[in-house]
């Protein structure tokens, strides 16, 4: 139930963010959602990959107020931290 909740979090966040309107057709949201991601990982120099595989990996055991510890610019600075520590 926790990942339903999260998903229905997350996705109001990002619809918000590029500033989806709730008459826009489902599979135009998602895209849009998912360009966003790809975008905000290129903007802060992660991989696409890594980050989605590791988020969608995580989020259904997270809550709604742990989303904020896993957006991009939050997972490139905790990624690059824990870099720093094993070199």
């Amino acid at each position: 139930m926790t990942g339903a909740v999260v998903g229905t979090g997350i996705h109001m966040i990002l619809e918000k963010r590029i500033g989806c309107s709730s008459g826009m057709p489902m599979p135009v949201k998602r895209s849009a959602i998912i360009y966003s991601i790809i975008e905000s990982c290129r903007r802060y120099g992660i991989e696409a990959y890594a980050y989605l595989h590791d988020f969608l990996t995580r989020l259904p055991s997270m809550t709604n107020r742990q989303i904020k510890d896993i957006v991009p610019k939050a997972w490139a600075a905790a990624t690059r931290k824990t870099r720093l520590r094993a070199a």
